[in-house]
């Protein structure tokens, strides 16, 4: 789920209760089927960035390792995970580029 910056805390604990929810609904969660997560917003821009430079068409699979992380483990942020999976965190171009073009209109 992504939310807003300011939106669902993203913290570990709101990612336990996802899965603890997940599990109370679903049943045993598997290969196929990862636990729900809470991706903010400035979160999901580090991943577009590492997507665009270094795994183009990646995206998928890196949020679905990310996932099954965490559904197979104690949940981590994606931060961590990105820590764990030793991948560094380049800046994509859709931020520079909106700001660029928000500052031509004004």
């Amino acid at each position: 789920m992504i939310v807003p910056s300011a939106g669902i805390p993203a913290t570990v604990l709101s990612d336990v209760d996802f899965k603890l929810r997940a599990h109370s609904v679903l049943g045993q969660l598997g290969k196929i089927v990862t636990s729900p997560g809470i991706l903010i917003y400035r979160e999901l821009q580090v991943f577009e960035g590492l997507c665009e430079h270094r795994a183009p068409k990646a995206f998928v699979e890196i949020i679905a390792n990310w996932r099954g992380l965490c559904t197979n483990s104690m949940p981590v942020r994606p931060q961590t995970f990105l820590d764990i999976a030793g991948a560094d965190r380049p800046m994509g171009t859709y931020s520079a580029t909106t700001r660029s073009m928000l500052m031509k209109k004004l």
